[in-house]
């Protein structure tokens, strides 16, 4: 009948279907341990005076999940036969905490079920030291998953990551040392790394991790500039976009495509003010013998300034080889802002330029810069890509004084430059003296 209204057979599936009662079973049992567990604590002063005990209902809530995914792991009869109390048993299921904390909820799911409500046995569990729920393996697993995400757009679907990637990263966060954090009082930044220097004297006036190596990004692009700068090309050279200046990397957007030719000067503006990776590329292929020399020739100049914790892969900072850290890159920056070049073409606001019929309009990536305010920026240059993080460095005066701020590794795209706010503020207030005279990563004067 059905088929003959719809043309679509209807199959009855109540003779196939499992009985339903087994996870009623397990759902319950889990209910009642939550409640029964919730009970031991008696009032909220005894929790209160004990905090172990205190951490039951958290621990109470981890392992029903556990219990849940185990039960339904299990052959349906089995998962029955674990949680199939009796009479006033049912009020006597708790869950003995440190087998849940060292993760073994997963493979005795019966276990968790048969200690009894006594008060004292309870305790005794929660008195044990608390260890991580999630041991630094299964971290490193969903970490490694997450890096794989990031790489190919997330469409690994349920793939596991390779054993020897899980236990690297596993290692690394077992052996990774709490980071230092040495901000003076009075200044929150939400930046991973900081350091603040006076341009003038060479003083520290506020550092966070500024001797950790890192990948830059962007930032590398300042060094492209310092070196082509130095190489005294002609400036209004035509230079001509090609294949080889797409990004196989990150597959970043660019408007500028191959076929379309620009000056040097054009360039060198587009790659500092807006940081523009197919133009920094190209800038790169036409140094003097060609784009492994231009390479070279960054690696060689930073060599010159100190850099000692600095290595350059490529011209835009795309690869995440491209590495440094904050005391570095205040040499960087100091460097770069004795060129006029730089410092013009790192601040300007907007440009348009005329690749041909069309024209393309750019704007700075430094909303700082862009935004009317009362900022004083002598040189700026931005920075991003997953493994940085949102990264700026900035040459401002603030209050009369000159100032090189790097900030790196940001929670978000705008924080590195709230961050630079609050470091204004803070200098505004006159509060900044306190750290002045700690010279811990000093710098000398350029």
């Amino acid at each position: 009948m059905n088929r003959i209204r719809t043309g679509i057979d209807y199959v009855d599936y109540g003779r196939s279907r499992p009985p339903r009662r087994a996870l009623q079973l397990v759902l319950g049992a889990i209910a009642i341990s939550a409640f029964g567990s919730a009970w031991l604590l008696h009032d909220g002063a005894s929790a209160a005076a004990d905090p172990a005990v205190g951490q039951t209902e958290a621990v109470v809530e981890a392992a029903g999940g556990q219990i849940a995914s185990a039960a339904s792991a299990q052959p349906e009869g089995a998962a029955a036969t674990a949680v199939t109390p009796s009479g006033d048993d049912a009020d006597q299921l708790t869950i003995p905490v440190n087998a849940v904390l060292n993760g073994k909820a997963a493979a005795q799911p019966s276990t968790l079920l048969a200690m009894t409500h006594d008060s004292s046995a309870a305790r005794a569990a929660l008195a044990q030291p608390l260890v991580s729920a999630q041991p630094s393996a299964q971290v490193a697993a969903s970490e490694a998953a997450a890096i794989g995400d990031a790489d190919d757009g997330g469409d690994d679907g349920d793939e596991s990551p390779d054993e020897d990637v899980v236990s690297a990263i596993a290692k690394q966060i077992d052996d990774k040392p709490a980071a230092p954090i040495h901000l003076p009082k009075g200044l929150k930044l939400k930046s991973s790394v900081v350091l603040v220097v006076d341009q003038k004297s060479g003083d520290v006036l506020a550092a966070q991790n500024a001797d950790r190596v890192q990948p830059i990004a962007s930032l590398t692009k300042l060094m492209t500039a310092l070196v082509i700068s130095e190489a005294h090309q002609p400036m209004d050279e035509k230079l001509e976009i090609t294949s080889a200046d797409i990004d196989r990397i990150k597959h970043s957007y660019s408007r500028l495509q191959p076929g379309m030719t620009f000056t040097r000067r054009e360039l060198l503006l587009l790659a500092l003010m807006s940081s523009e990776n197919r133009a920094a590329s190209a800038l790169g292929r036409h140094y003097p013998g060609g784009f492994q020399a231009f390479v070279s020739a960054m690696n060689a100049k930073a060599k010159s300034l100190g850099m000692t914790h600095t290595h350059y892969h490529d011209a835009n900072g795309l690869s995440s080889q491209n590495v440094s850290n904050a005391e570095d890159l205040v040499k960087l920056v100091k460097a770069a802002y004795q060129v006029p070049l730089i410092r013009d073409f790192s601040t300007n606001v907007q440009h348009t330029v005329h690749p041909g019929r069309r024209s393309l309009h750019y704007v700075s990536s430094n909303r700082l810069v862009r935004a009317r305010n009362d900022w004083h920026i002598g040189l700026q240059k931005t920075g991003f890509t997953n493994e940085a993080g949102h990264c700026l460095v900035m040459q401002a005066t603030v209050k009369g004084r000159p100032l090189i701020m790097v900030l790196l590794d940001s929670d978000g795209k705008l924080t590195r430059f709230a961050d630079a706010q609050r470091v204004r503020r803070w200098i505004n207030s006159g509060k900044a003296h306190i750290a002045s005279s700690a010279r811990g990563h000093s710098a000398s004067a350029s």
